[in-house]
């Protein structure tokens, strides 16, 4: 029943270092493709920080997979995501949340 609203994928993608620990050179590379439900968070369920910055604008839904972390980011069509968290609503191991913070132009704060 959960799995019927998942209608878009998305990519889980990894980075990997190819360069060296004193000049680092970071590629992206596919982790996980994954069925998702993309939700816009509004105002009041963005979660922000001290500054009052928000830390994540976007919310995906998917079926469950282990390994998924915040050192990720989700590509969903042309867009790129930072992926602020991602949680196991109650331990059940049947689906995550990602939050997500949309990122301008394709480009990753952490690259």
């Amino acid at each position: 029943m959960f799995t019927s609203l998942l209608n878009t994928e998305i990519t889980i993608q990894e980075r990997t270092n190819t360069g060296s620990d004193f000049k680092p050179v970071y590629t992206w590379s596919t982790y996980k493709t994954l069925k998702a439900l993309k939700y816009k968070l509004n105002e009041r369920e963005q979660p922000r920080n001290e500054g009052n910055t928000v830390m994540a604008d976007y919310r995906f839904y998917t079926e469950y997979s282990s390994g998924v972390t915040n050192v990720m980011r989700v590509k969903h069509g042309t867009d790129y995501y930072n992926i602020y968290n991602v949680n196991d609503p109650n331990e059940m191991n049947r689906h995550l949340e990602i939050n997500c913070k949309l990122q301008p132009d394709g480009v990753s704060n952490e690259d």
